[in-house]
């Protein structure tokens, strides 16, 4: 649910759940991520549009330990199932769709803070 220019307002949770494999400064991971996100669009001229999505997403990835307190992590494709279900707030009128995606090169690239307890 874009305006037309393209906007649309969401707000997401997406907690997460990692599988290192092997030790050592330099690993691989599974990255298991699942949550919700809510928002609000303008669906059509004069007309405002609700949305809730709920998304599953496993993406493989590679941590890198810089040093004791910091690491560079990256992630390489990502098998996605998508829930959305949007409402006009006019109408009332709902539309569901559920969807599988897979992208081969969804590329992302993060730093990670080590805390040591």
């Amino acid at each position: 649910m874009k305006d037309s220019q393209g906007h649309q307002h969401t707000g997401e949770v997406l907690p997460f759940l990692r599988y290192d494999v092997g030790g050592g400064s330099v690993r691989f991971f599974m990255q298991l991520e699942s949550g919700c996100g809510w928002g609000k669009s303008r669906m059509k001229e004069g007309a405002d549009g609700k949305h809730f999505l709920w998304t599953t997403n496993l993406k493989p990835g590679l941590f890198i330990r810089i040093t004791d307190h910091w690491a560079a992590e990256a992630t390489f494709s990502c098998l996605q199932y998508k829930h959305v279900k949007a409402t006009d707030l006019d109408s009332g009128e709902s539309v569901v769709r559920d969807k599988w995606d897979f992208t081969w090169l969804d590329i992302s690239f993060g730093v990670a803070a080590i805390l040591k307890l």
